[in-house]
């Protein structure tokens, strides 16, 4: 039975899930924390042990069981990755229960949203000038920018000023879910409006890592942190629960139902919309078909199938 150093498998991961190009900012921070776990409650044993594991899979009273299984995950690809390799007895211990209760996307109205974006720009014209106001205007512009492209909240929020390209409005996303760069086409007033915003902040921080930045340490904002204003802002105008996620899930529904009389066109659009959304196939970009009340007829006309013999229920698997 192979008994395995932590140090000598966590590297061997990370280098091979890193030239794999599935590697990214948020799956080092969560193998950084468990190794941080481990050494706190097994200072003597450099090696990798199930008890570590067991404590690691346990929920923790501050998270949610989707919280649990979202700090997990890094660490259950590390333990696939061992045992297809070597011959260990460490399997991967139960998640919590009830973890793969699913979000239901909220669709926003236009006047949740028109209150919401209203919301943005009062507090960015009442904030105190200098960083307040710059601190508001950075949350107004995140959040249009979570509307208007369909990213997905932690690549907005690892977003780097050099990934935008003004003169072409074009986004390239190399800090993704999957590991893998894509590209997100900007419409001609999103580009204006990142554009206005890259002068006013690089007036205050002309050398800042991200797009969006923390001014405190020049670090990207958390998805907590992102949450929290999102959540700050939303209620000061609105009761429904909803999260920054939703944005997301928005564009998708909008631009399908932008496309519904664009006949044959519709193919090629939904295949664009799936790889400007990052998608890494279009299982992923069915899902949306169960969100438009009216994806079934178009199917139908289009191929003289049934809605559910094309389309298998699919359910939505995805987080930042």
């Amino acid at each position: 039975m192979c008994e395995l150093l932590r140090a000598e498998i966590f590297e061997e991961f990370s280098r091979y899930r890193i030239n794999s190009n599935c590697w990214n900012r948020s799956y080092q921070a969560n193998l950084s924390a468990f190794e941080r776990y481990c050494i706190e409650h097994f200072p003597e044993d450099p090696k990798l042990v199930q008890n570590m594991l067991n404590g690691w899979y346990e929920k923790r009273p501050t998270e949610s069981r989707l919280g649990t299984k979202s700090r997990t995950q890094v660490v259950t690809t590390l333990l696939r990755y061992i045992q297809k390799r070597y011959d260990t007895s460490l399997y991967i211990p139960d998640p919590p229960k009830n973890c793969n209760v699913q979000h239901v996307p909220h669709f926003f109205s236009k006047e949740e949203l028109s209150s919401f974006f209203s919301e943005c720009d009062r507090q960015v014209m009442t904030a105190a000038p200098g960083e307040a106001a710059l601190r508001a205007l950075t949350f107004s512009v995140m959040f249009r920018t979570l509307y208007s492209t369909g990213m997905r909240t932690l690549e907005v929020r690892l977003l780097k000023p050099e990934e935008i390209d003004f003169d072409e409005g074009m986004i390239s996303i190399t800090e993704t879910k999957a590991g893998r760069q894509h590209f997100v086409a900007l419409d001609h007033d999103v580009t204006k409006m990142l554009l206005r915003y890259h002068e006013t902040a690089s007036r205050y921080h002309p050398n800042r890592s991200y797009f969006f930045f923390n001014m405190t340490d020049d670090k990207p904002f958390s998805g907590f942190n992102l949450r929290y204003h999102f959540d700050r802002i939303w209620k000061k105008v609105n009761s429904i629960h909803v999260i920054p996620y939703d944005l997301r899930h928005n564009y998708a529904v909008h631009n399908i139902n932008r496309w519904i009389d664009s006949g044959i066109e519709f193919h090629d659009k939904f295949l664009y919309l799936s790889k400007s959304m990052g998608h890494t196939n279009l299982e992923s970009t069915k899902y949306y078909y169960h969100l438009v009340p009216t994806m079934a007829n178009i199917i139908y006309s289009c191929s003289n199938d049934d809605f559910d013999d094309i389309v298998p229920e699919v359910y939505l698997d995805e987080k930042e």
